[in-house]
């Protein structure tokens, strides 16, 4: 995993980390763009100069690191000057220069250890009240470089503002305290509170039906000895604290790339509710995290269920996430894996004609090769339009079949007949002939049942699944179980091809099938219980174009997996 670094005319950077050694950029295009990769140790670091066209969607550049003996020439200090409390630390990092050089190697030292000290990876510790210079060494060469670290101490407590509040009512505590410092100048440190008698309340504090007319509440000042108050006085009207009574979260579903983010919305019922407060939270901090707002930041592909918890009751709500890397788009591709027959080959060429894209009729030369092997097959040339959907392979190459009737068949196109090696000069794809009814056995679909929240929580036996082939007349995202149902009959259409049900571990136990599974596309359905929602309409974030996770495509000695969850959304 590396970091690319784009520049686009000068006026702007976008750094993209890649996923499987590929980085995705989106831009205007126009002008001249530089791709850069980042600095790494010991390899010389590729860059490439593009030009870009205004009529141009789609353009790929590989980037290759070569090993070379680098020596080090520098060294910088990455951070602003430190200012800390006493008791407090801070990170320093250094970036030795180049930043490619082999030996990365530093080492950190304080010019005053009774102020503050520094450790090999560059944290401060600060003791006393005064000042340090902190220095970074080289271990190639002996380049410095130094910053200078202010350490304060904790005057006086800013005493807070007192909180107004009625009978019932669940107040919601300050997190921090503003102190003033040693130099003149304020800070809000930590603070966790507690009441006259010692007793801890963390982040809340519940007013009685029956309250005082007030209540001072002591708190424990991070970084010091000190003690802060905090008095929070009770209505004397009669009106009590109107509790909350649900929640729910907007929206509840999504897909997202690598690196994008999502802002969720917590609704809290009533709406007069007088303690409104959501904390948040993922099951997932690997795959997702999400802010004290609700705001979602993708980090690798997975599943990550997002809750929303309200202070006032403790009721959830549940955004189900699926994470996926950018998909790869296929500008060609075969309309099936196997075919019986050279004539029935047909190439799908919609993706190129959008992503080129191609506005006037372009000749593409195109060519079949044996797979393991140069020996061309077949070639001939084709005419792509824009309104190309796709050609017949034989009738623009005559191709001829390989002994060996399992062949797997490589394609090439290009626009120079010389067929460049770059991916974005020869497009290719590939396919098999082979036997006409290949088959996928039912043990090879592997689906596993999860439920979070609700009364069904965890009961996941005795749910029932089916598998089966796409509806020409309704979109895969619109398809449910009850397109597949025959009520007359009571019973499935025969588009399903096999129906399985839930054990107690959440595991689908298929049913004998009704015909045997052929290749092809197929659609993964649950009849899910009330209440609950599920994430087959989220993108499969094992995928690598995109298709949903109900999508299921079968191929030769295919094995599918799939995780299905259930969240709780209400009756």
């Amino acid at each position: 995993m590396s970091n690319f670094q784009t520049n686009i005319r000068e006026d702007a950077v976008i750094t993209s980390r890649t996923i499987n050694g590929v980085a995705t950029f989106a831009t205007e295009p126009s002008g001249d763009v530089a791709i850069r990769g980042e600095d790494v140790p010991g390899f010389i670091t590729p860059a490439k100069q593009i030009r870009l066209t205004g009529n141009q969607r789609y353009v790929t550049e590989t980037l290759e690191y070569t090993a070379s003996d680098i020596p080090v020439g520098g060294v910088r200090i990455d951070t602003e000057p430190l200012r800390l409390l006493v008791g407090n630390q801070g990170q320093l990092t250094a970036t030795v220069l180049p930043e490619n050089a082999n030996n990365q190697v530093v080492y950190w030292n304080s010019n005053n250890d009774n102020v503050a000290i520094v450790n090999n990876e560059g944290v401060v510790s600060a003791l006393s009240e005064g000042t340090a210079i902190i220095t970074v060494t080289t271990d190639g060469g002996g380049f410095t470089a130094s910053t200078m670290v202010t350490v304060v101490n904790v005057e006086s407590i800013n005493t807070p503002e007192p909180i107004n509040a009625i009978r019932g009512q669940i107040v919601v505590l300050p997190e921090t305290i503003s102190v003033s410092l040693s130099d003149g100048s304020t800070r809000n440190v930590p603070v966790m509170w507690r009441t006259s008698t010692g007793d801890p309340v963390g982040s809340t504090f519940i007013i009685p039906l029956n309250p005082a007319p007030s209540y001072t509440l002591l708190g424990d000042v991070a970084y010091t000895n000190l003690t802060a108050q905090l008095l929070i006085t009770v209505d004397s009207k009669p009106e009590s604290a109107v509790p909350v009574t649900g929640v729910s979260v907007e929206p509840n579903t999504a897909s997202l790339y690598v690196g994008g983010t999502l802002q969720l919305n917590a609704t809290v019922t009533p709406d007069n509710a007088t303690t409104p407060n959501v904390t948040w939270s993922s099951s997932n901090n690997n795959v997702a995290t999400v802010s004290e707002t609700g705001l979602v930041t993708a980090v690798s592909p997975g599943f990550a269920i997002i809750t929303a918890e309200t202070v006032d009751g403790g009721f959830q709500a549940y955004a189900q996430l699926t994470v996926s890397v950018a998909p790869e788009i296929e500008l060609i591709y075969p309309t099936q894996e196997v075919y019986t027959r050279p004539e029935e080959v047909f190439i799908n060429v919609e993706n190129l004609v959008a992503y080129k894209p191609i506005f006037v009729p372009t000749t593409y030369y195109v060519k079949v090769e044996q797979s393991g092997s140069n020996r061309i097959l077949g070639e001939g040339e084709v005419v792509i339009g824009p309104d190309t959907t796709g050609f017949n392979l034989y009738i623009a190459t005559l191709f001829h079949m390989t002994q060996n009737y399992s062949a797997r068949y490589f394609v090439s196109m290009s626009t120079d007949p010389s067929f460049p090696p770059e991916e974005d000069m020869t497009l290719r794809t590939n396919f098999t002939i082979g036997t006409a009814v290949p088959t996928v056995p039912e043990d090879n679909i592997h689906v596993m049942k999860e439920i979070i929240g609700g009364p069904r929580e965890n009961q996941l036996a005795n749910i029932t699944f089916i598998l089966a082939r796409e509806l020409s007349d309704i979109e895969i995202p619109n398809l449910n179980w009850e397109d597949y149902w025959d009520n007359s009959a009571g019973q499935f259409t025969d588009e399903v091809k096999i129906i399985g049900t839930t054990n107690e571990e959440g595991i689908v136990i298929w049913e004998e099938p009704r015909e045997s599974l052929k290749l092809g596309g197929y659609v993964l359905l649950e009849v899910t219980p009330p209440g609950y929602m599920d994430n087959l309409n989220l993108i499969n974030p094992d995928s690598e174009d995109g298709s949903l996770i109900k999508e299921v495509h079968l191929t030769r000695n295919a094995v599918i997996n799939r995780t299905v969850i259930n969240t709780y959304v209400g009756e």
